[in-house]
């Protein structure tokens, strides 16, 4: 097959693709449609059930929203290395941070562009979490004699 022969193929088959494409697009969107209504119907149960198992009232988890935004803000992005109970939280939230994210992979995203943008999350908080775990495991180990 010629070059020439090969880029009209080409152009043919793109052009079947985006003919396709259009053709079926409304099935598409129609099917996002009713993923996300359901997924939006499940976390509402989820959240539903929360409230009935914490016997909490819409205002009290508004305020509990709140109030996780604002440590989230006065959190400091640096914390201080040399203390072991704050290395040890920061170890703890990076591990169930990731865990999550592992987890609601692929039943949040339905796009790969998506997952990639969170597995590039992983890698990331994977590195900030060895990095938090050498640092715990390089402070100095201080024993008490108990009398």
């Amino acid at each position: 097959m010629s070059k020439a022969a090969r880029v009209d193929m080409i152009t043919l088959h793109a052009r079947g693709w985006n003919e396709r494409k259009k053709r079926n697009l409304h099935k598409y969107l129609s099917t996002w449609y009713l993923k996300t209504i359901q997924k939006t119907k499940e976390v509402k149960e989820d959240i539903e059930a929360i409230k009935k198992c914490t016997q909490r009232s819409d205002e009290e988890l508004q305020q509990w929203v709140t109030d996780v935004r604002q440590w989230a803000v006065d959190t400091p992005d640096d914390l201080r290395t040399d203390d072991p109970v704050a290395l040890q939280h920061l170890i703890e939230g990076l591990f169930l941070g990731i865990q999550q994210k592992k987890r609601d992979l692929y039943r949040v995203t339905d796009r790969n562009k998506q997952r990639h943008k969170i597995r590039r999350w992983i890698r990331e908080d994977k590195k900030k979490l060895f990095n938090a775990i050498s640092q715990y495991n390089d402070l100095p180990t201080t024993t008490e004699s108990v009398d």
